[in-house]
């Protein structure tokens, strides 16, 4: 299977893509930071490709030794000036170095590790498919939170923390439906879980609204 990466114009009224990156294998991850967009493919061959935001023409490649063949996510911190990938096959997160010297190292955690994040303490925010887990850790691999959650979230894949939402933590779970895939959203404040799911029963616009106006 081969994917390419589309940039999509969100600044106009009605978005729309605006340009395709040249086609390569499976995309595992994507994020930016100022002119660079890095682009995670699987297999991985070690690497993390950084792209032109402008002209969308790849640049050159981060070297990270180790890493495995399937990575399933990439997050950047621009306060910490790095960037991290999880490591689906090694249960790890590998950490490389912005400022220059492209440093890397790596540290364990939950097994299947697939969407990462930075929250508002510029920590990372880890999901673990393999153990339903929601794990916390510092710029350098420190453990801070180990979250178990609930066993009705089925395969979590992704945590955001919502600026302003007195419900930050926000994993998803994907399920097959038919030819399509379903989604629900799971949102935590302390030991409070709120639930909100598309193909479920519940008005779609419900989720849509408060995610939107607690989110923004």
């Amino acid at each position: 299977m081969h994917d390419g990466v589309a940039l999509v114009d969100m600044t106009s009224s009605e978005p729309a893509v605006t340009h395709i990156m040249p086609e390569g294998n499976s995309v595992g991850g994507v994020t930016s930071l100022g002119n660079d967009v890095f682009v995670v493919r699987y297999p991985t061959s070690q690497q993390i490709e950084v792209y032109d935001a402008v002209t969308f023409t790849l640049q050159r490649w981060l070297a990270v030794p180790q890493l495995g063949s399937l990575s399933r996510g990439l997050a950047v911190c621009p306060s910490n000036k790095c960037i991290y990938a999880s490591d689906w096959d090694n249960n790890s997160v590998h950490r490389v170095e912005l400022s220059g010297s492209n440093a890397v190292m790596k540290w364990s955690v939950a097994s299947m590790p697939a969407g990462l994040s930075v929250n508002r303490a510029q920590n990372l925010l880890v999901v673990s498919r393999g153990e339903r887990k929601l794990q916390e850790f510092t710029t350098h691999g420190t453990l801070l939170q180990n979250i178990e959650l609930p066993s009705h979230i089925g395969s979590p894949w992704h945590a955001i923390d919502c600026e302003g939402s007195s419900y930050s933590k926000l994993p998803w779970t994907e399920r097959p439906s038919g030819d399509e895939h379903d989604f629900s959203f799971w949102f935590s404040s302390g030991q409070t879980w709120k639930h909100f799911c598309r193909g479920c029963g519940e008005p779609q616009t419900v989720g849509d609204r408060w995610f939107t106006e607690e989110c923004s």
